[in-house]
């Protein structure tokens, strides 16, 4: 009877210790999950973002696919390009990129920064800081040569930031 006892307690013991490892290892895979998709969204709305600034010039060089448009030091977490390459490198419709109430908005041809579709949410930071050809920040549009761009989005307990900095063409 005793030994029934024991081989009871020793088989109890082993079941509660495979069901902790059990919990455990579905808790780490949905918050791994989790990371992945907050990581996810904002690499991709980050690559939109940087492929436009790839082919983006100063709003002074008119004659290029792309104008960035956007020297706004009130709001640093908007992004407007003129003329916005469509498909066949034409300039296509004005597009415009920002934060409103924690949503990555993106506006295709329509003025202004309401509305549009919503390309991430959970962000908490956009920014867009404008350099000149030394390096120093500017506002100045014929000056800038490069943007950085940095995006945070938070969901939860999850983190992601990208940060990515693109020299504007032929400046």
């Amino acid at each position: 009877m005793v030994e029934m006892l024991v081989a009871v307690a020793v088989g109890l013991l082993v079941m509660v210790g495979l069901h902790q490892m059990f919990v455990s290892t579905v808790t780490t895979q949905t918050t791994t999950s989790s990371q992945m998709e907050v990581d996810r969204r904002v690499q991709v709305a980050m690559d939109e973002i940087t492929s436009l600034l790839r082919q983006a010039a100063p709003s002074t060089l008119l004659l290029k696919p792309a104008v960035l448009d956007n020297y706004d030091a009130q709001h640093p977490d908007r992004i407007h390009f003129a003329g916005a390459p469509s498909p066949n490198l034409e300039p296509g419709p004005d597009v415009r990129y920002w934060v409103s109430t924690g949503q990555l908005r993106r506006n295709i041809g329509a003025s202004g920064y309401t509305g549009g579709s919503v390309l991430a949410t959970g962000v908490t930071d956009l920014r867009f800081t404008f350099y000149n050809a030394a390096g120093t920040q500017t506002t100045a549009a014929v000056e800038t040569v490069r943007v950085a761009a940095t995006l945070t989005i938070r969901d939860g307990r999850n983190w992601s930031i990208v940060q990515s900095s693109v020299k504007l063409r032929n400046t």
